[in-house]
């Protein structure tokens, strides 16, 4: 009989044909495109921390030159060293990977920085701070990200060896924020007790301490 039904299994087998027919994807596709994505993924990060950087360079540039305090000359030309160093490592997987890298910064960076450029004195150093903080957080978890999920061995053992660098200076930018900013900059700077002076809120310590920050009256 032409009407005759089929049965479950021949319209299984039937169907199966078709898909594989119609759709040949190999393991070794599947594979390839996994390898695809993930490299993609890789170069993403790579691009992010590589312009964020740029960033991070050209600032640290101006408070190096033109700050009035030797601590944070000294915080800006340590990022300077880092954040020189990890972008040329990153320009080398790059260039190996055949990734296109960012030529410059970031347009909310360069708004920074241009505003950077009109501060001086005190006010120069609290901005500089304040942003180092939040942008040196942004490396360190994006490299984090990297030596967690990045899937290139090369691009893991980079970011393994600088995340935590990073946030060494990070730290060092928030202490001496908490140091040098002025009270009206917001939480991060301590408020004193109206009834005793405040004889360390705006002061750097410059005792021959190597560069460590007093800031206990902030860190309680």
């Amino acid at each position: 009989m032409g009407n005759r039904m089929r049965s479950p299994a021949a319209v299984a087998g039937s169907v199966l044909a078709i898909l594989v027919i119609s759709a040949p994807v190999s393991f070794a596709e599947m594979n390839s495109s996994a390898a695809e994505a993930s490299a993609d993924y890789d170069g993403i990060l790579l691009q992010q921390v590589y312009q964020r950087g740029l960033g991070e360079i050209a600032q640290a540039e101006i408070a190096a030159q033109r700050s009035e305090h030797p601590q944070v000359r000294e915080l800006a030309q340590l990022v300077l060293v880092q954040q020189r160093n990890l972008n040329r490592a990153l320009k080398e997987l790059a260039d190996r990977q055949r990734i296109a890298l960012p030529a410059a910064p970031l347009d909310e960076d360069r708004q920074v920085l241009e505003r950077l450029r009109t501060l001086h004195g005190q006010a120069l150093d609290s901005s500089f701070l304040r942003d180092r903080v939040q942008g040196l957080m942004r490396q360190t978890n994006i490299l984090y990200k990297l030596a967690a999920q990045g899937s290139d061995p090369a691009v893991r053992a980079l970011a393994e060896n600088q995340a935590p660098r990073m946030d060494e200076i990070r730290q060092r930018a928030l202490e001496l924020r908490v140091a040098v900013a002025p009270i009206e900059d917001g939480p991060v700077g301590a408020v004193p007790n109206a009834s005793q002076p405040a004889e360390t809120s705006g002061e750097i310590p410059g005792d021959g301490t190597g560069g460590r920050v007093n800031a206990t009256s902030s860190s309680n």
